[in-house]
């Protein structure tokens, strides 16, 4: 039987990297619904009959692990899916007759050891946010931000400009003044984060495998040997507390004046950047999770809304002198080596400086 709106129990399993023991129970709790038991397509050889389920139960695995990830038990989990409102179960219980199939996830969220120090909170029935969003990021309620690979901001809401740089980042033209490293280590943005240096260490080891590439003496214009020093210093800190893709860490930011918001940092990589989420401790946002299943347009919608920015840019125009009479006096075969003796001797510098060049006219 083949239909896209639907997936086997094998299919699931695979996708998802759970148990069949954990799939049973899944379906003995309530959180997933019962299979379709019918006979099996053509590709289904030596089963008489296999359970089929909707193709959005996919996102509802993730929405439990996610819930998990944010220390709740699986009673809890299978309770929040059974006693929330309709309004509350928006984006966790999906309709099972969606006239097309929603995008499959493609990484799992895990949490790695933590490397901020979370602050000690009482055990408590987590809510469900009142405040649904729309599938898009400019309606994201908490802070988020795009880095590029040369760590500047290429989108940031007012969430986070407020709370985690404390200034407006969407103001700065010059894309190499919003370098991430270049904020945290300014004195202004000191001044206003009492832990500064662990916000500073969470980007560091999110951040760490295009960080082994760089030397810090060159990780933006004009660092200083201070400042260079607390980066070396804090990155070879962090070697111990990570590991490589990390997806979901524990984040805690506290201002001077002794204020503290609690986050589970999600974060997404793309071949434009990395994406930052800060996913509240204390509520469930269902609509958000909802999103970051979506990896395709939440990079559309990214790469659509990248502020504006002024770069450094050097172009070189160049040409052969007399190359009309060069062409006509020679044979086509020894023209065209010669341009290309040319190029070999020019090539390796644009390669080196990394850069772009058009086509011998």
């Amino acid at each position: 039987m083949a239909d896209s709106n639907l997936i086997t129990s094998k299919e699931l399993i695979e996708k998802t990297g759970i148990s069949r023991a954990t799939l049973n129970n899944y379906i003995k709790m309530g959180i997933l619904p019962k299979p379709i038991v019918r006979s099996p397509g053509p590709e289904q050889k030596g089963v008489k009959q296999i359970g089929y389920f909707p193709v959005s139960v996919l996102e509802r695995i993730l929405k439990v692990k996610l819930l998990k990830q944010q220390g709740n038990s699986m009673d809890e989990i299978a309770a929040m899916f059974q006693e929330a409102s309709p309004e509350e179960l928006k984006g966790i219980i999906e309709k099972e007759d969606e006239e097309e199939p929603r995008e499959e996830p493609r990484e799992e969220l895990r949490i790695d050891k933590p490397i901020l120090e979370a602050p000690s909170i009482q055990k408590t029935h987590r809510r469900f946010s009142d405040k649904d969003l729309n599938v898009t990021i400019s309606d994201i309620n908490s802070p988020a931000y795009l880095i590029n690979h040369n760590f500047e901001i290429e989108w940031i809401n007012t969430y986070a400009e407020d709370l985690i740089f404390n200034g407006d980042i969407r103001s700065i033209i010059d894309v190499e003044s919003r370098n991430i490293f270049r904020l945290f280590l300014q004195e202004e943005f000191q001044k206003e984060l009492k832990n500064w240096k662990e916000v500073l260490l969470l980007h560091l080891t999110i951040l760490q495998n295009r960080l082994k590439e760089i030397n810090f003496h060159n990780i933006y214009q004009g660092i200083t040997e201070s400042k260079t020093k607390i980066l070396t210093e804090l990155f070879s800190e962090k070697s111990h507390l990570s590991r490589d893709n990390l997806y979901h860490l524990p984040a805690t930011v506290v201002k001077t004046d002794e204020s503290r918001s609690s986050f589970w940092v999600h974060t997404m990589s793309f071949r434009e950047g990395t994406f930052f989420v800060y996913i509240p401790t204390d509520s469930i946002n269902t609509a958000l999770m909802d999103m970051l299943s979506h990896r395709g347009k939440i990079i559309h919608e990214l790469l659509k809304n990248r502020m504006p920015s002024l770069v450094s840019l050097c172009v070189l125009f160049a040409d052969l002198q007399d190359s009309v009479k060069i062409s006509a006096e020679l044979l086509p075969a020894h023209y065209f080596e010669l341009i290309n003796e040319l190029w070999q001797s020019v090539g390796p510098a644009f390669e080196k400086y990394s850069g772009i060049y058009g086509k011998h006219a």
